[in-house]
């Protein structure tokens, strides 16, 4: 869980065009980020929150099995559990949507770098 609050604190500016994508850290030291890292970061994060809904659920289930309690504060923790997954949900797919996107992006680069070679050729074919 230390390696969810390390990259949740950190503010990560995703920049779609590729290159190297600027990071604040803690300590403000102004590093920056590879799309490598960046995809390691969230894979990370993507672990973690997985990790994090088990360990809800978990709880949500032990105290959903206890049908008997009308004990308010259970009632609200059952709550603020359900309403905690459905977020670590959103997470969890937006983690995939970024994934998704940075494929494709990978995609759409090498085919761009396969279109300039074939120019470059057909150019030098045509001289």
């Amino acid at each position: 869980m230390d390696t969810l609050s390390n990259v949740g604190k950190s503010k990560i500016i995703l920049a779609l065009g590729g290159g190297v994508v600027p990071a604040e850290s803690e300590d403000n030291s102004g590093a920056e980020m590879m799309p490598d890292e960046i995809i390691t970061n969230i894979n990370t994060v993507n672990g973690c929150l997985y990790q994090l809904k088990t360990q809800h659920d978990q709880l949500l289930n032990s105290l959903k099995d206890d049908e008997t309690s009308t004990n308010p504060v259970e009632l609200e923790k059952i709550s603020l559990l359900a309403d905690n997954l459905d977020v670590i949900d959103v997470g969890i797919r937006e983690a995939g949507i970024l994934l998704t996107v940075t494929q494709i992006l990978d995609n759409v680069e090498g085919e761009r770098l396969k279109l300039r070679a074939q120019v470059k050729r057909l150019g030098q074919e045509n001289k």
